[in-house]
Parts: structure tokens; sequence; C-alpha cells
């Protein structure tokens, strides 16, 4: 496998370790097990934010800006409501 061929297969394989943490969390999420969830959502997030950052021209990255602030916000927040986060997030 060329150089070229792997860097269009990074962005790919980032979306779908997102993709697998997003699903899970929101396994987790739905039966009750929020704390285990957090995680999930926590590495969907790093995947995005890797995503992102590692190839700022790819074009689904607009894309991912909305699940990837639903996700951070909605982990923040159930971090705070268990008292694991430093500091809190309140959504209007």
């Amino acid at each position: 496998m060329n150089c070229e061929s792997w860097l269009t297969l990074a962005p790919q394989e980032l979306e779908n370790i997102a993709s697998r943490h997003a699903a899970e969390a929101i396994k987790l999420d739905l039966t009750g097990r929020k704390t285990p969830s957090i995680l999930h959502y926590q590495r969907a997030v790093d995947a995005l934010l890797k995503l992102v950052h590692l190839y700022p021209d790819y074009k689904l990255n607009k894309i991912y800006t909305l699940p990837l602030h639903y996700f951070y916000f909605y982990m923040q927040g159930e971090q705070a409501v268990r008292g694991l986060a430093k500091s809190y997030v309140i959504i209007a």
C-alpha cells in the first residue's frame, strides 16, 4: 500500500472508530450504564477531534462537528451530574 492510499484510509478508519464508540456509548447509555458510556463518548470525541485536526480539508469535517459537540457536551454533563467533572457545563 502506498502512502497516498494510506492517507485516504486514515480518515475512514477514524470515522469507523468514532462510529463504533458512539454506538457502544448510546447502547450503554440506554441500558442505564452511564459511567461506562462516558468512556465510549470520550473515545468517539477523541477520534473525531483527531480526524478534524489531522485532516482539516477533509470533505466531511463539517458534518462531524455537530455530533462532536453533542457528544462532548453530553459527556461533560453526565460527568458533572456524577461529580466526575472538574467543571460544570450548563446547557440552556
